[in-house]
């Protein structure tokens, strides 16, 4: 099977179903109804607090951030909270290996238009307290329970065996 975006997808179909071609949006239909070869991006993650954005998106260790996906995360990042006026939305990108999504190697932040660090070598607890943080500046009173809250995630990687 074979995405929009020309990616091959290895399904047994036969034995396990086809989770694309039984549940995967029908962007193909929608191809004519964009200029050019502009294609919906894919997003693993995302998590809005009072008008606040967090977007999540992990690839694989060597996966290059596609042109398009790039644009959309440096325009994305533009945004102002209607409120505050001041960036309403970041994206973190998460490299991981191959097969093990929880194995992170590296990651990248964007902000305010732009890659604003990385990709930098990074562990899963690193993405952690990165998420801890955005959700903190928005609510300032979670910051108090940062302890408690790193515990849980602890003991909650430790029962995964990392």
């Amino acid at each position: 099977m074979t995405s929009t975006a020309g990616t091959t997808f290895y399904q047994d179909c036969e034995s396990n179903g086809c989770w694309m071609q039984n549940h995967a949006a029908p962007f193909d239909l929608l191809q004519h109804a964009f200029g050019g070869a502009i294609r919906p991006t894919d997003i693993d993650g995302q998590v809005e607090r009072k008008g606040y954005f967090l977007t999540l998106e992990w690839k694989e260790v060597g996966t290059p951030i596609p042109t398009g996906q790039r644009i959309l995360f440096e325009n994305f990042t533009r945004l102002l909270h209607p409120d505050d006026k001041v960036p309403a939305c970041r994206v973190l990108v998460v490299w991981h290996t191959r097969g093990n999504t929880a194995a992170v190697r590296e990651y990248a932040a964007f902000t305010e238009g732009r890659m604003s660090f990385g990709p930098a070598a990074a562990t899963l607890t690193q993405v952690w307290e990165s998420c801890f943080n955005w959700y903190a500046s928005i609510e300032p009173e979670i910051g108090k329970e940062r302890d408690a809250r790193r515990r849980r995630f602890q003991l909650q990687l430790g029962r995964m065996g990392g």
